[in-house]
């Protein structure tokens, strides 16, 4: 582990120098995805098939601590070359093992992969107008970053989804005015290491933008922008998920409970840490499941086929 580390203090001083002393890079992936996650076998099948479907041709992957069966899902993949696992056994308070993850994956494939997606498993990164990523991103060709806006969807009043049914086909209900917070999809070479999981700083003469070219720097894009591409942020999953594994993660990495400053805002209180799994659901009912949102569905066919013929080859 003290190597790991080592190695990305390395890359951080790397990363440093001036770009032009930067090679062209021969690139073997166009866009790759790169998460950290925890037990989440239950959804991540289908987190995987939905962006190899949009576009996406490697992930990432870090596993941090996990004790579920999340090998039997992840193992096919591994074996076909689509993604790198990585056990990544740090504590992940104030989410200093995401931000370290993060930068492992930069100094990995800084010019082996173009563009990469830093996401949550409970991130959906899609276009709008069009259905590929890569064809998407050709309009950021002389940008290092590209912020994307979430729209947060809540438990759509789902006890739990069915063991046959995908979350994308049964939470449909949202905040669809869409939050100023912003993922990001970056070039490795044009930035520099995270210290945010939600962007990374960019280096002389590049520039991080929204998807409507307009540059800025943080965590908040200037405004919201949803209609080129967005993310869907199933921050709750169903009632089961918000209450037996949302909360008590978020409270044992004392991270915040709802989209952080904006907790209050969604909630109408400032004790968001003492309320009741019952309090959280009805509160993520009034402030989240507000309207219907199936933007997304124009892939579920698609989902659905592919799901479904991985199903009957088990």
């Amino acid at each position: 582990m003290k190597r790991q580390f080592l190695s990305i203090i390395i890359f951080n001083v790397l990363l440093t120098l001036p770009f032009y002393l930067a090679p062209s890079f021969p690139y073997q992936y166009e866009l790759a995805v790169c998460a950290i996650f925890q037990n989440e076998e239950r959804f991540l099948k289908e987190w995987i098939e939905f962006h190899k479907l949009v576009g996406v041709q490697h992930f990432f992957l870090y596993n941090n601590n996990s004790t579920d069966q999340f090998m039997t899902i992840i193992k096919p993949y591994i074996e076909r070359g689509v993604i790198d696992l990585y056990d990544w056994n740090f504590d992940n308070k104030s989410l200093n093992a995401q931000i370290a993850a993060y930068n492992d994956s930069m100094q990995r494939n800084t010019g082996k992969v173009k563009w990469i997606a830093f996401l949550d498993l409970d991130e959906y990164l899609y276009p709008v107008r069009i259905d590929n990523l890569i064809t998407f991103l050709r309009d950021y060709e002389e940008c290092a970053e590209l912020s994307v806006n979430w729209v947060m969807f809540g438990t759509s009043d789902v006890e739990k989804i069915p063991k046959d049914g995908l979350m994308l086909e049964h939470l449909t209900k949202c905040d669809a005015q869409g939050n100023k917070h912003v993922k990001s999809i970056v070039r490795p070479e044009r930035v520099f290491p995270f210290i945010n999981p939600h962007f990374a700083q960019c280096r002389h003469k590049f520039y991080q933008v929204n998807p409507d070219n307009v540059g800025f720097s943080g965590t908040y894009s200037p405004y919201i922008s949803l209609d080129k591409i967005r993310i869907n942020h199933y921050w709750t999953r169903d009632k089961e998920w918000l209450t037996k594994v949302k909360i008590p993660r978020a409270i044992a990495l004392n991270t915040n409970l709802m989209v952080n400053d904006d907790t209050a805002w969604y909630l109408n209180r400032h004790d968001s840490w003492n309320m009741t799994p019952e309090e959280w659901v009805m509160a993520v009912s009034k402030r989240i499941n507000i309207s219907e949102d199936r933007t997304i569905q124009k892939y579920l066919p698609a989902l659905q086929a592919i799901m479904c013929n991985q199903n009957k080859l088990q």
